[in-house]
């Protein structure tokens, strides 16, 4: 049985991330994938990537700590980050340069103009069925943020709330 001891280093996952304007941090999770899982770069799943920019049936994933990806409890860690500064409350979902790579260039630029959020955008939605969905969504994010940004964010952190509490959405 693989237990989660909190207080154990192997127990965390750091991915390098990039943050706004490109800078690079590590971000911290609770792992829940298996050792060498980097090494499989992002675009190579990209027909098999949701709405919610998640792999599906991702065999990298530790059976016994998938519930953690599915209740988002792996990503306590990512608290962190937002004490520290790296993330913003609301936001896009920080990438790894690898998986930034299997994005359009001029989303990229347009989305590393601001910081990554705690909380991601992609699941103020509830119709997001593929890659190009998500993109879409970021996109659509990013505008209305470029011009209201404080309104933007209580907006989907609304919505988020909302779709995860009263209607029960949960990632992959």
């Amino acid at each position: 049985m693989n237990i989660l001891n909190p207080f154990s280093r192997e127990e965390y996952y750091m991915k390098k991330s990039l943050g706004q304007y490109g800078k690079e941090f590590n971000l911290y999770k609770f792992k829940t994938m298996i050792n060498g899982a980097d090494s499989i770069k992002y675009f190579e799943f990209v027909g098999r990537i949701n709405g919610f920019g998640k792999i599906l049936d991702d065999e990298r994933i530790i059976e016994e700590r998938a519930w953690m990806r599915k209740t988002h409890f792996d990503e306590i860690p990512n608290l962190y980050n937002f004490l520290k500064g790296d993330l913003s409350f609301v936001g896009i979902r920080p990438k790894s340069l690898d998986t930034w790579e299997a994005f359009p260039k001029k989303h990229v630029k347009r989305a590393l103009q601001f910081k990554p959020g705690l909380f991601g955008i992609n699941y103020a939605y509830t119709n997001l069925r593929d890659f190009k969905d998500l993109i879409q969504a970021e996109e659509e994010y990013l505008s209305r943020k470029e011009e209201q940004p404080l309104k933007t964010d209580i907006e989907y952190f609304s919505k988020i709330i909302y779709n995860k509490t009263i209607l029960g959405e949960r990632s992959s």
